[in-house]
């Protein structure tokens, strides 16, 4: 968030980021569950990247997963602080 605090889910509502992206470590499946539905389950103030803590891979059954705002839709974008021309070298 730009005021510093963790993301919850009630954060993604309404903005241009509504779902969650959930990844596996252990062998790189992932998917995108709806926010709303993680309310239901969870509650609105639960933390977008504790969502992963609940979850369990479906394809390999690994708990070893991450959890995000599914960014995705929004374009190739800049990740951490670098950008295009700084990995050029």
């Amino acid at each position: 968030m730009a005021d510093g605090r963790a993301t919850e889910l009630w954060d993604l509502i309404g903005g241009a980021v509504q779902d969650v992206e959930v990844w596996c470590n252990a062998c790189g499946h992932h998917g995108v569950v709806a926010t709303r539905g993680l309310i239901d389950r969870f509650g609105s103030h639960h933390l977008v990247g504790a969502v992963a803590a609940r979850c369990r891979c479906r394809r390999c059954g690994s708990k070893d997963l991450d959890s995000r705002p599914d960014w995705r839709d929004r374009g190739p974008g800049v990740v951490t602080r670098h950008t295009p021309d700084e990995d050029r070298g």
